[in-house]
């Protein structure tokens, strides 16, 4: 907890910091992703190896090598994903990431099979057993699953492409597998302001995929313009366009392809869900304690 504090606090400080050194001290400072790889990854990496183990070690009698010894098979898959990541990715960093998710994740799952010995009693007691677990069980379990879904979200996502393209209606580029190909622009009217939509048209291996409309908001009495993405998802990846500046017929195109970045959220819901099982389970709560009554005249004893 004292970690995951302290990681929530530099996220916070690094956000918050500009926008507090530019409104007090008229500082532009920019903080980007070597800030947070440099401060949070040393805080992280400890919180990921340990949460783990962590539900395996008794309290105040804790034996550290019996909870490992449980771990082997996720450590196993575990460093399978990470070798096979690290071919296929040809990073070091996604790599440990997605290792450390299955980590994290089937970590979470030896601890609720240990809890209904499965494979070690009958499949009836087992069930028995996976039925009778306590919320705060499910919501231990679920919090940690929801930590590995949320790393392997972060690790895609640093493996996602971006590329800045200016096209002609009917020109196309190629990225990420996909061929992206501007099919028009156009002008529709709102109510205080005008569209210029985009058309794109994107095929994968000659087959039609989908179609995005990005655009830009212009509003004369503001005089602002503003960009409207358009966002495609699977839960498996984003792909998305934004539509830039028009000069001579040719629209600059920002296109996007975001590996896992659905699981960032899927991961964080699932976070929450564990802990809203957490507070539903009446047995783990504390009770406030109460003033026991006076019983009047108690205190006026007679020496």
């Amino acid at each position: 907890n004292i970690m995951l504090c302290s990681i929530a606090a530099v996220v916070i400080t690094g956000t918050l910091y500009p926008l507090i050194a530019d409104f007090i001290f008229d500082h532009k400072i920019s903080v980007g992703a070597p800030f947070f790889n440099a401060t949070v990854l040393p805080l992280a990496i400890p919180v990921f190896a340990v949460m783990t183990i962590a539900p395996g070690l008794a309290w105040k009698r804790a034996n550290l090598w019996p909870a490992l010894r449980r771990l082997w098979w996720a450590a196993i898959v575990a460093a399978l994903v990470g070798l096979i990541a690290a071919y296929g990715a040809q990073k070091v960093l996604p790599a440990l990431a997605f290792a450390g998710a299955v980590w994290i994740v089937f970590g979470a799952a030896v601890e609720s099979i240990e809890r209904i010995k499965l494979f070690r009693v009958p499949m009836g007691q087992s069930l028995s057993r996976l039925v009778g677990l306590r919320l705060s069980v499910w919501g231990t379990a679920l919090g940690h699953a929801g930590m590995g879904v949320t790393v392997a979200g972060i690790a895609g996502m640093s493996m996602a492409s971006e590329r800045i393209v200016a096209l002609h209606p009917g020109e196309s580029a190629l990225e990420a597998g996909y061929d992206w190909k501007l099919v028009e622009l156009h002008d529709e009217r709102g109510p205080n302001f005008v569209s210029r939509i985009a058309t794109i048209e994107v095929t994968r291996d000659g087959a039609p995929f989908l179609t995005l409309h990005p655009s830009r908001r212009t509003f004369p009495t503001q005089r602002m313009t503003t960009t409207e993405a358009a966002i495609h998802t699977n839960g498996i990846r984003d792909l998305y366009a934004v539509l830039g500046e028009e000069r001579d017929g040719v629209a600059v195109l920002r296109i996007h392809d975001n590996l896992l970045a659905p699981w960032i959220w899927f991961g964080a819901l699932i976070m929450a869900s564990g802990g809203a099982l957490s507070l539903l389970d009446r047995r783990a709560r504390v009770g406030a304690p109460q003033k026991a009554a006076v019983r009047p005249g108690a205190g006026s004893a007679v020496a």
